[in-house]
This record gives structure tokens, C-alpha cells and sequence, in this order.
């Protein structure tokens, strides 16, 4: 692998974190479900067709409007609709920051 092609990959591990540490107003774009383990797969399943429900698939690009004390929900703005999610939620749903993909890592 060449050298360009890591430090590609490398800012895209970074741009991707759970949506409850991504920044209030930035907007992010769903990359997926983080899996729990097999024991759970009924419950991914349940989930995964919940948030369908409510526009939250891959791919799509949200707000975070508000993270309320830890515990508590974490707001979200998907097109002209709010939709407040599970802090346990947030953290599984992994999400695309397009304004770090091409941050510098810490420390250079």
C-alpha cells in the first residue's frame, strides 16, 4: 500500500465517531449501525428498522442540535424534522464528519 493511500484511510478513521460525540450544529452523514454481537441481533434488527422509520439510514446527512446531560437524549435535525434519540443509540450510530476528513491529526 502506498503511502498516500494510508494517510487516506487514516483521515477517514478519524472524520467517522459515534453521533453523540460529534459537534452541536456540524453537520454529519450516517455511516452505520454499530453491531452489538450476535445475542442482540433481533434487538439491531428492531432498531435498525425504528430508525429506518424515522429517516435515519446510511447515507443520510443530520444535525446535532442538542446533547442534553449525560443519560438524557440526544437532539437531532434531519431535513425540517427533530428527532431525539437514546444517548445509548448515539453512541452505536456511527457518523461521517466531512469538516475532519482532511483535519491534521493532533500532535503534527
Amino acid at each position: 500500500m502506498r503511502k498516500s493511500e494510508l494517510t487516506t484511510k487514516d483521515s477517514e478513521a478519524r472524520a467517522v465517531l459515534p453521533l453523540d460525540r460529534a459537534a452541536i450544529g456540524a453537520s454529519v452523514v450516517i455511516e452505520a449501525l454499530e453491531a452489538r454481537g450476535a445475542a442482540s441481533s433481533v434487538v439491531d434488527a428492531d432498531l435498525s428498522e425504528a430508525l429506518r422509520a424515522e429517516g435515519i439510514v446510511p447515507g443520510v446527512e443530520l444535525t446535532p442540535e442538542r446533547r442534553l446531560p449525560p443519560g438524557s437524549p440526544v437532539i437531532v435535525r434531519i431535513g425540517r424534522t427533530r428527532v431525539a434519540l437514546g444517548r445509548d443509540i448515539a453512541r452505536r450510530l456511527l457518523v461521517r464528519d466531512p469538516s475532519r476528513a482532511d483535519a491534521p491529526e493532533e500532535g503534527r
